[in-house]
């Protein structure tokens, strides 16, 4: 397995097929004032889980192959060698694994959060006014509900940003231990 392909594949495959989603639709007020526009979200939210969920495995996958074919390199190379880079690059091999294990985590909790909200109105799209401002609801419960809601989702999207670069870090750094070139 080319190790150079990682990021064409997990990245550039999985961020294309994500944005053709157009996520941001899911909750465009356009798409929550009417029953039709949340069963469009909710199929795109399920969309987005199946993609996910084949990324993770995909890339357990590929983690898997590269862990063993990096093993072979390492017993094939002088102790000396072997220890050098088994010291600097097992630590940051498992560091990737778990800013991708958040991520896949992370992602989860954007689809759930969304879930939530897109239910949260289903019920009340009768009693709620959309105008060019926001939205009003009934109560000041409804509203809190509403604000803890997009709380979660803008949460899970900060920390999405904050991983995405920290996962893009690491991998310029592990590929140039490698000295393989990464192109983002």
């Amino acid at each position: 397995m080319d190790c150079r392909k990682v990021p064409d594949f997990f990245y550039s495959l999985v961020n294309q097929q994500q944005n053709a989603l157009n996520l941001q639709a899911v909750l465009d007020p356009a798409e929550l004032s009417t029953h039709e526009g949340l069963a469009r979200s909710n199929e795109t939210l399920a969309q987005l889980e199946t993609l996910m969920a084949a990324s993770e495995q995909a890339h357990g996958q590929f983690m898997t192959a590269f862990t063993n074919e990096i093993g072979l390199l390492l017993a094939q190379a002088p102790q000396s060698v072997a220890s050098e880079l088994s010291s600097e690059f097992i630590p940051t091999l498992q560091q990737q694994l778990n800013t991708q294990v958040d991520f896949y985590y992370q992602r989860k909790r954007w689809v759930t959060a969304a879930r939530d909200l897109l239910e949260f109105l289903s019920h009340r799209l009768d009693s709620v006014c959309f105008t060019p401002e926001g939205m009003v609801f009934q109560s000041d419960e409804e509203a809190d509900r509403w604000e803890a809601l997009i709380g979660v989702i803008d949460a899970v999207h900060e920390k999405e940003v904050a991983l995405r670069h920290v996962r893009v870090t690491q991998i310029r750094a592990s590929a140039a231990l490698l000295g393989l070139p990464f192109e983002q």
